[in-house]
């Protein structure tokens, strides 16, 4: 083993044994001769680990604030949310004399009809439509936390007015989609309409707009039994009770 020792060139004297029941004498080996080659492993390892700790504790606090969030969705929609909706509302309200009677929709329409109604719609379309967009987006999001998003109201159908929905037909019949009141082709028609005095504009809590769906969901069930054909006067009468509700 000596011989071992003294061919490979390996003096120190830290150690007494190589192995159990070996002297080693004056010779020793260096404490990890593996160190050099391993070293750049050892110092991706300890980044990975790092990075795993750094992601863990991201992991941690993002579902830390996400169920604050959540908890406090109902506080959120209410006293952040619902101030910039209004905002956005009443800023929508300066536009409408200025864009009554153009038809928004039509790049023709806006541009014949001066450079007034033009530089409203730019605002309009934008500014105000973007900030508006944003918002419901704010309270998905937060259905999203509260792992309700799709259930609470699935259609968002009561969301940002508390109008009643114009259409009491049965709109699941035929494969039309079930759509909220008022226009909903593009975010700046429906603003300027829920700037009207028609729009009835409110951004509604989560609650208030599960409460409504839970109406309307009665409604559309008692409307169900028309298509059963039962059209006795007690059913007639819960759908006008149901269709009531909801347009309260």
């Amino acid at each position: 083993m000596a011989t071992m020792i003294q061919r490979f060139g390996l003096p120190g004297g830290r150690f007494t044994t190589l192995f159990s029941g070996w002297e080693a004498g004056h010779y020793a080996l260096p404490d990890d001769p593996t160190g050099p080659i391993l070293a750049p492993a050892k110092a991706k390892a300890q980044t990975d680990d790092e990075y795993r700790a750094l992601t863990e504790a991201h992991e941690r606090a993002g579902d830390m604030l996400a169920g604050a969030l959540a908890a406090s969705a109902e506080r959120i929609v209410g006293d952040f949310l619902r101030p910039a909706f209004d905002e956005v509302i009443a800023s929508a309200r300066e536009l409408r004399p200025v864009l009554e009677g153009v038809a928004i929709s039509s790049t023709t329409a806006v541009t014949s009809a001066g450079p007034d109604a033009q530089r409203a719609f730019l605002t309009l379309s934008g500014e105000l439509a973007p900030r508006y967009l944003s918002i419901l987006q704010g309270r998905d999001n937060l259905l999203r936390l509260t792992g309700k998003l799709g259930q609470l109201d699935p259609h968002g159908l009561f969301t940002d007015t508390t109008a009643a929905l114009a259409d009491p037909g049965v709109p699941t019949v035929g494969g039309r989609a079930l759509r909220p009141a008022g226009p909903s082709t593009s975010a700046a028609e429906r603003l300027l309409w829920l700037a009207s005095a028609d729009g009835r504009p409110r951004l509604l809590g989560l609650a208030e707009g599960h409460e409504r769906w839970l109406k309307y969901a009665q409604y559309l069930a008692a409307r169900e039994q028309i298509r059963g054909g039962r059209t006795a006067p007690e059913v007639r009468a819960r759908i006008d009770a149901a269709w009531a509700a909801v347009a309260a």
